[in-house]
């Protein structure tokens, strides 16, 4: 149960304070071939959540050129602009990317030079967004998974097909709160009750929680701005 969690975002999504309950995945670890060098695979961090409709976990990205991409297609995906840049990537590129599988994991999260030998899948870019937390300086010079903060947004349809056999950090549940931070007391208290020290409750963090995130956007580009 605890492997994709879908008993417990049932659970979860009949208390009071719950508004919202998505599964997401931490980041799976693949491999992406730059379509100007394709015999050398790249490590890649890609991002999914299992659920449809469950894309706002994410956050609320800025279109910057195309669409998003269907839920129910496996081969669509969408990539940030940093991505784009690195594996020159544009709205129409065929993207090849391939799975470390589980057993790869130990190997594969902690650089090591491995093939990847999970399936390879030729993904669509059919867009390239643009999130708050995109804005942080950006190490271009780097090309690894700890610098590389280009992020591959897959599908549910991808993870359905795909995701049991996928080297990844784990699945996590995103829960929005009636009331927000408010209620983050009762919701520790009810996963208490309900699964003791077994499940963790974490606010959302401050690098990365939009409001927080924009807050501090504006206050360092509010020179420029004006």
């Amino acid at each position: 149960p605890f492997d994709d969690l879908g008993e417990a975002r049932r659970r979860l999504a009949a208390l009071p304070e719950v508004q919202q309950v998505f599964r997401l995945t931490g980041a799976l670890i693949l491999a992406g071939v730059d379509p100007t060098d394709p015999g050398r695979w790249h490590r890649q961090l890609g991002a999914v959540a299992l659920d449809p409709g469950g894309g706002p976990v994410f956050g609320r990205p800025i279109v910057v050129a195309g669409r998003l991409a269907d839920e129910r297609r496996t081969d669509e995906a969408v990539v940030d602009e940093e991505l784009a840049e690195r594996r020159h990537l544009r709205v129409g590129s065929l993207y090849r990317v391939r799975i470390f599988t589980r057993e790869q994991f130990g190997p594969a999260g902690e650089g090591q030079f491995v093939s990847p030998q999970g399936p390879a899948v030729d993904l669509r870019v059919v867009g390239i967004v643009r999130t708050p937390r995109d804005l942080i300086p950006v190490a271009i010079d780097q090309d690894n998974i700890f610098a590389n903060g280009g992020e591959l947004y897959l599908t549910p349809a991808y993870w359905a097909h795909y995701g049991h056999n996928i080297a990844r950090y784990g699945i996590l549940l995103a829960v929005t709160l009636r009331q927000g931070q408010a209620d983050l007391p009762r919701l520790g208290a009810d996963l208490r009750r309900l699964y003791g020290d077994r499940a963790l409750v974490e606010a959302a963090d401050a690098l990365t929680t939009a409001e927080t995130l924009t807050a501090g956007t504006r206050q360092a580009i509010r020179l420029e701005s004006i």
